[in-house]
């Protein structure tokens, strides 16, 4: 999903609705912030991690083998 269609998503919602994520193991939990940060793509290849991850926590060497895109982050 792109910005773009996250803004057409919430722009038909109520604006005093909950934005919630998904709890640890289970439930959900309320957001607690929203972060832009630069991703590396398909990092991952476990089923039990995302397939992405910030660039930060990639190792420099490895950085340049994969593409990167900025991302939202919801927390």
């Amino acid at each position: 999903m792109i910005v773009r269609e996250l803004i057409s998503i919430l722009s038909q919602l109520n604006e005093d609705d909950l934005v919630c994520v998904s709890g640890y193991e289970g439930g959900y939990e309320d957001c607690i912030n929203v972060e832009e940060t630069e991703i590396c793509l398909n990092v991952s290849k476990s089923d039990y991690y995302g397939p992405h991850e910030k660039t930060d926590n990639v190792a420099v060497g490895l950085r340049k083998k994969f593409e990167k895109r900025n991302a939202i982050i919801i927390l």
